[in-house]
């Protein structure tokens, strides 16, 4: 009708590579400012990165991205933690950033090669529950509880049950402390694990941060 441009489509809620939110994000522009002059960004972040990864494989994708110019960053998980040993044979493991020196020299590497650091979360999981699949760093999400349907979709149920300004800010902390420790300064960006929390731990992490660089739920 004349000028109306109607979208009955919320393309975010997941995300791949060749999605429809491409198509999407190809209308913006058109539809919102059209003359505006065409120019192709992107930001490339490198995700889940604890202290249980492989060093070469970063510090590989690191020469590479310097050898060609591109800046980045590294979303990083300061204590990983497997609580009920899912992937170690039923033992529990922990390893903080601050005790595994080689990835702190391949983190501090990175910088080198022009890495930006993105705190991503404390411990990028919740408890020793499945939250929603295993309670291990990086599956699972920290500041809210998820379940798996029958269908195998992801559920959001609401904040974990800890949830206020003094536990959000204690995580924050001990997450900021850990990179403190591993000689690695303080980061001014912060992106939520599975880009879920809630209203409060925004407005509480605010106060650490000064940009959140996560495609919010």
């Amino acid at each position: 009708a004349k000028n109306l441009t109607y979208v009955g489509e919320i393309p975010f809620s997941y995300i791949t590579a060749n999605d429809r939110y491409l198509v999407f994000a190809d209308m913006l522009f058109d539809v919102l400012a059209p003359d505006t002059p065409e120019r192709h960004r992107a930001l490339l972040r490198l995700e889940d990165v604890s202290p249980a990864e492989d060093p070469a494989t970063l510090r590989a994708i690191a020469d590479y991205l310097a050898s060609k110019r591109i800046p980045f960053s590294v979303a990083v998980i300061p204590v990983y933690t497997d609580p009920r040993g899912v992937y170690n044979e039923g033992v529990p493991v922990t390893m903080r950033l601050s005790e595994t020196p080689e990835m702190v020299a391949t983190l501090q590497y990175m910088v080198s090669k022009g890495a930006r650091i993105v705190m991503h979360g404390y411990t990028h999981q919740y408890s020793n529950i499945d939250n929603p699949y295993n309670g291990v760093s990086a599956d699972d999400t920290e500041f809210y509880l998820m379940q798996v349907d029958e269908l195998d979709y992801v559920i959001y149920d609401g904040p974990v049950p800890d949830d206020s300004p003094s536990w959000v800010n204690a995580r924050i902390q001990a997450g900021l402390d850990e990179l403190a420790r591993a000689g690695l300064g303080r980061p001014w960006m912060f992106e939520y694990p599975h880009y879920a929390g809630s209203h409060l731990d925004s407005v509480t992490i605010r106060q650490h941060f000064d940009v959140a660089y996560h495609r919010g739920l």
